[in-house]
This record gives structure tokens, sequence and C-alpha cells, in this order.
């Protein structure tokens, strides 16, 4: 009889230890899994603000640091348009904050001067050229769509090509003013930015400072200022 007490004491006993463990591995399992769907949600929200999966990164090798040309998923196509449809975050927020920041750390003025972007696909810098143009608030100096009595429409933008089929004294060169900033913004990660000739062209024209950038925590863009030459 006492055999059979112990016996059985030990089959209650290694039995209970048994569901313990297994009660034990599922508490793991399951703190496991909170663990994982919390840093998911972490993950998903901040890619809501900035690129950070590691397949994008792997898949579009050329996107620069700063620019954060990963935040639209696209190459170069006839058919591309620009909009909602290529954009999956909000990432694309500092391209438009970046172009204040770098106007006013320039001291930008409609009047004294010219913005030269290197490509213009969907830089609207100066607004929708040519269906409208944005205004410039010498107050608070930022581009904006109103109108009073702080603000003053802004001036079209050259282009880099127009640079290279000039010469200095060339017609329309006359025109040029004494100040510019030679902003470097693309869209495309397949567009490749060779800044070292672009900087060749205009110092045909130009004193050119070293490059610049105007950011924000989302990625920026790259400037010059140019001084024109006399």
């Amino acid at each position: 009889m006492a055999v059979y007490v112990i016996e059985k004491a030990k089959d209650v006993y290694l039995n209970k230890a048994e569901i313990t463990g297994k009660t034990q591995n599922l508490k793991r399992r399951t703190l496991c899994g909170r663990i994982l769907l919390c840093a998911w949600i972490v993950i998903l929200a901040l890619e809501c603000f900035i690129t950070i999966d590691p397949l994008s990164r792997l898949v579009f090798k050329k996107a620069d640091g700063v620019t954060m040309d990963t935040l639209l998923m696209t190459r170069v196509l006839e058919t591309t348009t620009y909009g909602e449809s290529l954009i999956h975050n909000t990432q694309y927020h500092c391209y438009d904050d970046s172009m204040d920041n770098l106007l006013k750390e320039t001291d930008y003025d409609p009047d004294t001067t010219d913005i030269i972007l290197y490509n213009d696909g969907g830089v609207f810098i100066c607004g929708n050229v040519p269906l409208y143009y944005l205004n410039w608030d010498r107050q608070k100096k930022k581009r904006v769509f109103y109108e009073n009595d702080n603000t003053e429409q802004m001036k079209d933008y050259y282009r880099l090509e127009w640079f290279e089929k000039k010469k200095p004294g060339d017609t329309g060169t006359k025109e040029l003013k004494d100040k510019a900033v030679f902003v470097v913004c693309t869209y495309f990660v397949d567009i490749d930015v060779d800044m070292d000739s672009a900087v060749e062209q205009l110092r045909r024209f130009y004193d050119v400072s070293e490059r610049k950038t105007a950011s924000t925590f989302q990625g920026g863009i790259y400037y010059y200022e140019l001084t024109l030459k006399k």
C-alpha cells in the first residue's frame, strides 16, 4: 500500500510539473508574440514618416542619405505621373519644408535672387509653373498661397540645361541677378545627379559656394549659393 501511495504521489507530482512546464512555455510564447507585435507596430508607425525597411533600401541602392529618394518607390517611365499614387508615406514633406528652410537661410527675395534647378521634375519650389506661382512672404520668410502687403509673387526658375547652352555675355545672361541659389532636388532614384559637372557649368557664370544642406528629420535637399561674376 505504501509503495502504491508513493507511486501515485510521484505521478501526480510529475503530471503537475509537466502542466506547469507547458503553462510556462505558453506564457513565454505569448510574451514573445506580444513583444514582436509591439516591435512591428513601432516599425509601421515609424515607416509612416521615414523609410526604414531594409528591403526598400536594398532595392533602391542609389538612394541618397540626405535627399532620401527612397520615399518614392518608382522608376522613370513615360507614363509616370506625380501624385499620391507614387507616395507610400509622409516623407515627401521634407522637400517642401527644406525648400522653405534653404530660401530663408539664403535670404531669398524674388527681386534679388534667381533660383536654378538641377532638374525641375516635380519640384514645385516656385509653384506649379506655369499654371500658378507661389508668393514669398517677406515677413514670415516662407512660400505661401495667399497675398497681402508682405508678399510678392515668386519669379520663374532656370534649369541647369539653360546654362549649358549659353556663354557669358550671351543674350539672356545679362538678365541674371547678382545672387542665385542652385537647388539639387530629384524625385527619382535612377536619375544620376552629377553635381561636380553641374557646378563646373555654373562656375562659368558664378562664384560657387561649398555644397550645403537644408533638411528636416525626414530628409532634405542640397544647394549652393551663387554670386554672379562681373
